[in-house]
């Protein structure tokens, strides 16, 4: 019974299984499947609610909607600290580079207010000015090294120069497309070093917002740098402006991810009520006509998915719930069996010690002889012969039984006894026969006991062999029976764990294939609350322009 029911377990599953995809297949099949291009054949109706996104709209409409969001850039206030070092290591090399070209022409490093007046200073300090030299150099700053004077006003005045210059958020010429789109303000946020990792909660958090116009572009912040130096100093100023370097990036990273996130609700959808036509005859299929149909193709398939896992699972539980029933039953049958065994063998050893108990009271039991005469054929077996003048016959008290002899003292042979010849007085006769009786009373309880004594040690060695050899029998048999009862319940238990483990196995698959079901659900549950609240928001934006319209034509 077991076999048959773990057989019929085994195929339910496969059975369910089939049955699943053939119903997946029929439902599927009821709503046409077409290619995009194709032309339709037959009128399909909606039999349920249903919201269709159309994803190219959508993403048009999320394009759109992208450029109203503004994109995000990077501040680096630091960069200005990095030009003035720059700047300052230049100027410091220019002007020993002066000093060296000094020594080399007047064979000193310092010159004298006088010597700084003839033409031949001028002439190094021309030489000095021509290709390569990056730094134009003026005769005034020439005159202040070659005294030995302090240039710190002519430096302070080009460091201050570059950090007004560098103080605006300067970016690179060419922005990428993403950077270019958006409104006019953008979100900036400042980074004190390069290279940090910013999230976009700590951009929303933090970023200020600032107008395009006043992000300088690299060229545009060194032209207005050089411009700013008279015209005798443009070179200056073109040096200067060398230093300028961008302070301000683009991240586009953040900017994808900022955009995404605020235009994930914007959805474009088709709806449709139930009985419908949403393909008509003769219609042509596009992209939006052939979602519709795979999600009426879906929601077919998926419901009947669902309800058929259902009832497979709730079926295969119940067998499972069976076959441990099953098992239970045949465990109980076996410890009933053994309980069984257990209380024989205890009522088998009780009436055993009952029988011994019995034959030890029978060993001590004197029973009391009768003193009647009893009469014998001449064919019995020998015996104490014991004379009684009044009876017709003789009383003889049996030697052995049962073939074995029991052997007794020898009684001292009586004297023949004859009949007086004369008659005896009564009270003669009353006391020689009351001493025959004693006598006699004697010899049979003497014989009683020999013959209990040789009888009682044979009969408990037979009725003990006997009672073991019982014993000893059903003691097999109860091993045997209780042997082949672990035997039954060890292949029971064996037959459940093979039928056990395909069976989670396929429970653990359909719980799976429930909840990618029931998450799809939900994702297009949420779709259609996006769907819903895009719905109202259309349907208010609407609401007030008819009554702007209606304010209008009453005015």
């Amino acid at each position: 019974m077991l076999n048959c029911a773990g057989q019929k377990f085994l195929v339910l599953p496969v059975f369910l299984l089939a049955a699943l995809i053939s119903r997946l297949q029929a439902a599927a099949a009821s709503v046409p499947e077409y290619k995009v291009g194709e032309t339709a054949t037959v009128d399909v109706l909606t039999p349920v609610h249903l919201i269709v996104i159309d994803h190219d709209r959508t993403e048009q409409l999320r394009q759109q909607e992208a450029q109203r969001i503004p994109a995000i850039f990077r501040f680096y206030p630091g960069a200005v600290e990095e030009a003035e070092a720059g700047l300052q290591q230049a100027f410091t090399a220019t002007r020993d580079k002066f000093l060296d070209a000094l020594e080399l022409s007047y064979g000193k490093r310092s010159l004298n207010e006088v010597l700084v007046n003839y033409p031949r200073f001028l002439r190094v300090v021309g030489s000095f000015q021509k290709p390569p030299a990056a730094f134009p150099l003026s005769t005034n700053l020439a005159e202040i090294w070659a005294v030995g004077g302090s240039d710190e006003i002519f430096r302070t005045n080009l460091v201050a120069r570059l950090r007004e210059t560098m103080a605006h958020p300067i970016r690179v010429d060419l922005l990428p497309a993403q950077g270019r789109s958006g409104p006019r303000q953008v979100k900036m946020i400042s980074v004190p070093p390069k290279g940090i990792e910013l999230d976009l909660a700590t951009v929303e958090k933090q970023a200020t917002n600032y107008f395009r116009t006043n992000i300088y572009t690299l060229a545009r912040a060194r032209e207005e740098l050089e411009s700013g130096f008279p015209a005798e100093e443009r070179g200056v100023g073109r040096f200067v402006a060398g230093f300028v370097t961008e302070n301000c990036e683009f991240d586009s990273e953040l900017t994808e991810q900022s955009r995404k996130k605020k235009t994930a609700a914007i959805w474009s959808a088709d709806e449709y009520e139930p009985g419908q036509l949403v393909v008509k005859r003769g219609d042509l299929i596009d992209s939006r006509l052939k979602a519709v149909l795979d999600q009426l193709r879906d929601r077919a398939t998926g419901v009947q998915a669902k309800r058929d896992l259902a009832q497979g699972q709730a079926e295969t539980q119940a067998a499972v719930a069976q076959l441990h029933q099953q098992a239970i039953r045949a465990q109980s049958a076996a410890e009933i069996a053994v309980e069984r065994d257990r209380l024989l063998v205890g009522g088998i050893t009780g009436a055993s010690l009952a029988f011994l108990f019995v034959l030890w009271r029978l060993g001590r039991w004197k029973r009391s002889n009768s003193l009647l005469p009893a009469k014998i054929r001449n064919d019995e077996i020998a015996g104490t012969i014991i004379a009684c003048p009044s009876c017709t016959g003789t009383i003889v008290l049996p030697l052995e039984l049962s073939g074995h002899a029991i052997h007794t003292p020898a009684l001292a042979p009586q004297p023949p006894v004859t009949a007086p010849a004369v008659g005896v007085p009564e009270s003669a006769s009353g006391d020689y026969w009351k001493e025959r009786a004693l006598a006699a009373e004697r010899r049979a309880a003497a014989t009683g006991q020999a013959m209990r004594t040789a009888l009682i040690p044979h009969m408990a060695r037979w009725l003990m062999n006997k009672l073991v050899r019982g014993l000893a029998m059903q003691r097999k048999q109860l091993l045997e029976t209780q042997k082949k009862a672990e035997q039954e319940l060890a292949e029971l238990e064996q037959r459940l764990s093979a039928v056990q483990a395909p069976l989670e196995d396929r429970l653990k698959a359909y719980e799976q294939r429930i909840a990618e079901l029931e998450k799809g659900l939900n994702a297009k549950g949420e779709e259609n609350r996006e769907l819903i609240k895009a719905t109202i928001a259309m349907a208010k934006k609407k609401l007030e322009q008819e009554r702007s319209k209606d304010r209008l034509a009453w005015n």
